[in-house]
């Protein structure tokens, strides 16, 4: 899945599989959100077999896919 957001820092990515993580919360702060959706879906992708695979650019997006492992 490929979304035209404002992408995830280099330095957030690290971040982005962390629980209760609201990434750029300045920017995003009328975004509501648990920071519970990218980790949930990960574990569940690592239980079966599968992982997430995130690549983004800040300003432009980021793209969302699985591949199993």
């Amino acid at each position: 899945m490929r979304d035209t957001g404002i992408g995830i820092r280099e330095e957030d990515m690290s971040k982005l599989f962390d629980s209760f993580q609201r990434l750029d919360e300045q920017k995003n702060r009328n975004i509501e959100g648990t920071g519970l959706g990218i980790p949930i879906t990960h574990n569940l992708l690592l239980m079966m077999g599968s992982r997430l695979d995130v690549k983004s650019v800040y300003g432009e997006g980021s793209t969302f896919s699985f591949i199993y492992i």
